[in-house]
């Protein structure tokens, strides 16, 4: 039987005491591989005992919160929802990802009379519970540029192989370099194997650097899989549908590299908001 805390005990171990992290996420793919990658990158943490929390901080129907494809697209906001991926009888809290979604459907006008300090409350309040948060934004809301003083500048930079996605990537980081003054860059590269993947994250480096002034450094690259296809068609990690798959040590990667990124302090801290209501989903 799987000992999660021992494990978790041996990384911490191995890695040192990290602290909570917080990543902005800035995808230049579409959302369905936008949610697969996140999804698979989550369970890899959380197989090695750590936690993490999906935060969907968009105000439309496809941000990161729609992987939970049995719950209403309406569900209230400030309410935690659980995706179990080992075994759903085990309710510990290692072994399960936090999806948050801030706000309700973009029609409901609760999204426009929020105020920005109890927004910024429930996203921080929500980062401090996991290990590792992962923050699905648009990049055009008022909130992106407050987000600083959550995440301490730290991005990952979901993007492909094609023209239009490097283009959408660099375009993307553009504009959440005019919010947040000192970035730090992470690319993780889909679908390519890991030459092309070094070429693409050193062609948005160099322009990076060149015109905005921002260091980026690759967390790893996604390997072509049928497995990995097929789990995502139906909405499931690898982890769960093909444990044996390349793509399981591909994400153990990814993951890796991400839990040994240092803790950056953050800026400061926005007040708390005490209401949290844990739902386990089924």
């Amino acid at each position: 039987m799987l000992n999660l805390k021992d494990q978790a005990e041996g990384l911490r171990t191995l890695l040192g005491n990290r602290g909570n992290k917080s990543f902005i996420v800035l995808s230049a793919l579409n959302p369905i591989d936008r949610n697969a990658i996140l999804l698979n990158i989550s369970a890899a943490i959380i197989h090695g005992g750590e936690s993490v929390n999906l935060i969907d901080a968009n105000r439309n129907s496809d941000g990161i919160s729609s992987i939970l494809k049995n719950k209403p697209a309406n569900s209230p906001a400030k309410t935690n929802n659980y995706l179990s991926l080992i075994t759903p009888s085990i309710k510990s809290n290692v072994n399960r990802i936090g999806v948050t979604k801030v706000f309700k459907t973009a029609e409901a006008p609760e999204n426009q009379l929020r105020p920005l300090n109890e927004i910024l409350s429930l996203i921080e309040e929500n980062t401090e519970q996991c290990t590792i948060s992962f923050i699905d934004i648009d990049i055009n809301d008022e909130i992106t540029e407050h987000l600083e003083e959550i995440t301490g500048g730290q991005v990952i930079v979901l993007v492909n192989n094609q023209e239009n996605s490097i283009k959408k990537a660099y375009t993307l980081l553009k504009k959440l370099s005019k919010k947040i003054s000192e970035l730090k860059v992470y690319i993780v590269v889909n679908g390519s194997d890991k030459e092309e993947s070094q070429l693409i994250q050193r062609n948005i480096a160099i322009t990076a650097s060149n015109y905005l002034s921002i260091s980026i450094a690759s967390l790893g690259n996604i390997i072509h899989d049928e497995d990995l296809a097929k789990a995502s068609k139906i909405g499931k990690s690898v982890f769960e549908t093909s444990p044996e798959s390349q793509s399981v040590d591909v994400f153990k990667e990814i993951a890796s590299n991400i839990l040994k990124e240092p803790t950056i302090t953050r800026k400061s801290q926005v007040s708390l908001s005490e209401n949290y209501h844990p739902i386990e989903v089924q």
